[in-house]
């Protein structure tokens, strides 16, 4: 952006001038950069090995945007409304909702879809077909690709993938099968181990009481039968004295009682028999046999454990195998499919061309072969533009995103755009040879006139960019030509009545075309717009000047950097090569030291051993040194005093 100069050009001894005026200023960003859609999608060749294009579109054709389904269901009708205008119905589920006391049956939705079809439109779906919601149910096909190679492997991996799910459902019976007859012998198992509980049970709390209580019995029966038997016996013995028994009688009453003593006898010894041997054996053989039961459901579970495993094992490999099988036809279909390139937005259709910096060579056309990920068509959408520039990296701090942009494209010279910046990138892009140390960074400017206006412009076209970073109204400036750099010095040649004559300015802000005056120079003075043209003899002796003093004031404060280091001794020795000679310049050493820039040195603001020596340059003991007070005491020591 030019700055507003209220002055006129005039001609003064050969001098061109212009006059310093006061009004708005401008510090404005300029660059070249080149129009391209906002929106702009690239279609490349997603199949996987190089193929061939069966059809293209012609270059230019105007396409249309997808009709999308909107909604996830069925397609349940195509009709055709008019000429050249069909409907898709996509149908949604019915939903069952359950309440509490209450079932919803909620009535299927439709929705209906128009579809314009366009010369190279066509379905991408058919009645019966699920579809999700942005699934494209019509869209422009703007490229076939060759897929006869695809297709022809489909149909053998259809086979491969129908044998694996075969054989997967084969291996899912068998983990079935054998699941349950792994249930019906582990339950087999846990029953006998109930069963020989039971048993152990059986005998410690039934059988085995049962025989003790019926063999205590005897010995008690046994014990009366003894004791009768031996009343009797002693009875007959009593009477037979008496005569009223025979002798054989008695003998009969004697064998009783011995026979009721083996009687009495026999039925101890089997209980003693049964609680010492038989019981303990029995239980003992019972226990083993519950032990074993439970040993014997160990082994049953490990056994159905292993035959599982290894039949879900098999079903596992079958499972992988019909996946990968699955994976293959599935990526056979999806390359078959991608070998339609359908438009997915409204757009110009604009063949790809190679990268300039690429070297690939290639031509986009029927029967042309293409690699993986090349690009082929290119679709921008002419209602959303953009300029693409790359700043330099000593203007890109000022450059940041909403900034306004006033834009000039070459095709329309008389008319001007507007934009604002998009986007700024925080990596420069690779500079290019010859020019290899070059930094730009990219940025992106979107372009905010009406639609009508956007769509007059085309991609590629060449616009000179011009970013405004700030705006100040009431500023004194001049011509950016006007001013000459010397170090830190800002100088300018200003024509008055006797002549020209030098001026040091004080400069604030500067833009590409005007420097904002702080001091030096006053509203309506005329300064020259080419000082090194006429001024050559004098702008060198300032560079001299300038690179003198800033030689000896670097060598001033070396020198007291080093001598603060010494002793002090060596420091009186060292004394008068600190010193400033004749070529130094205390003016420029006195503003390189006053770092606030208020006019005056502190202590603080002193170097080394200038610090020991403050009260010699603080003349008036105010405690701050003037420009006076330092020039002249500086004058003193470049003399030989101190």
């Amino acid at each position: 952006m030019q700055s507003a100069m209220a002055g006129k050009t005039k001609q003064y001894d050969n001098l061109v001038t212009e006059t310093v005026s006061r009004g708005a200023f401008s510090i404005t960003v300029t660059d070249n950069g080149e129009l391209d859609s906002l929106q702009n999608i690239t279609l490349t060749n997603r199949v996987e090995k190089p193929t061939t294009i069966l059809s293209i579109v012609l270059e230019g054709t105007a396409v249309q945007a997808p009709v999308v389904s909107e909604i996830e269901g069925e397609v349940s009708a195509i009709q055709t409304r008019a000429e050249k205008e069909q409907v898709i119905t996509v149908r949604r589920a019915p939903v069952v909702a359950q309440m509490p006391g209450l079932l919803l049956y909620i009535q299927p939705q439709s929705t209906e879809h128009y579809v314009h079809l366009g010369d190279n439109t066509k379905l991408s779906v058919e009645i019966g077909d699920r579809v999700k919601v942005g699934e494209y149910l019509a869209a422009d096909v703007v490229c076939e690709l060759d897929s006869a190679d695809y297709r022809e492997k489909a149909k053998q991996q259809q086979i491969e993938l129908t044998q694996a799910i075969a054989a997967l459902q084969q291996a899912s019976d068998n983990v079935e099968i054998q699941r349950a007859q792994n249930e019906s012998d582990i339950a087999a198992a846990e029953l006998a181990i109930e069963l020989a509980g039971l048993s152990l049970t059986e005998y410690k709390e039934g059988d085995f009481l049962q025989l003790q209580n019926e063999l205590n019995g005897k010995i008690q029966l046994a014990q009366v039968e003894l004791i009768t038997a031996e009343e009797f016996y002693q009875f007959t013995k009593r009477i037979s004295k008496k005569g009223y028994r025979t002798q054989n009688e008695v003998e009969a009453a004697r064998f009783s009682v011995t026979k009721a003593e083996i009687a009495l006898k026999d039925a101890k010894q089997k209980l003693n028999v049964l609680e010492k041997y038989t019981s303990k054996g029995e239980l003992a053989k019972r226990s083993a046999d519950a032990k074993e039961t439970i040993l014997e459901l160990k082994r049953v579970e490990r056994k159905a454990s292993a035959a599982l495993s290894q039949y879900q094992s098999d079903y596992q490999a079958r499972k992988l195998t019909a996946e990968v099988e699955q994976d293959k036809y599935d990526r056979l279909v999806q390359q078959i499919e991608v070998c339609t390139l359908r438009a997915p937005q409204e757009g110009q259709v604009v063949y790809a061309k190679p990268n300039s910096r690429s070297r690939e060579v290639f031509t986009i056309e029927e029967g042309a072969s293409v690699r993986e990920r090349q690009a082929i068509i290119k679709l921008p959408d002419m209602t959303q533009m953009k300029v693409e520039a790359g700043i330099h990296e000593s203007r890109i701090s000022m450059v940041r995103t909403e900034l306004p942009v006033r834009i000039r494209v070459e095709a329309y010279p008389s008319e001007i755009f507007h934009g604002v910046v998009a986007t700024v990138s925080s990596v420069p892009t690779p500079g290019r040879w010859p020019n290899m140390d070059l930094k730009e960074y990219p940025i992106t400017i979107r372009l905010t006139d009406s639609l009508e206006k956007i769509r007059r412009l085309k991609p590629g076209l060449t616009a000179q960019i011009e970013i405004l970073v700030k705006q100040r109204s009431d500023v004194l400036q001049v011509p950016v030509q006007s001013v000459i750099s010397i170090g830190e010095r800002r100088v300018a040649f200003v024509v008055g009545d006797k002549g020209p004559e030098r001026r040091d300015l004080e400069i604030g802000e500067s833009s590409d075309t005007a420097v904002e005056i702080l001091k030096g120079v006053k509203e309506g003075e005329q300064v020259v717009m080419n000082p090194r043209t006429h001024f050559a003899d004098q702008i060198q002796e300032l560079e001299a000047e300038e690179k003198a003093a800033e030689t000896a004031s670097e060598g001033e404060i070396a020198a007291a950097d080093a001598a603060n280091k010494k002793p002090q001794a060596e420091k009186k020795k060292a004394q008068p090569q600190g010193r400033r000679g004749a070529g130094g310049n205390p003016s420029a050493f006195f503003k390189r030291m006053d770092k606030n820039g208020d006019g005056k040195l502190t202590a603080d603001e002193l170097p080394g051993q200038m610090k020991q020596s403050f009260s010699k340059f603080d003349a008036d003991g105010d405690g701050s040194i003037t420009q006076a007070e330092f020039a002249k005491a500086a004058s003193k020591m470049g003399g030989g005093r101190q």
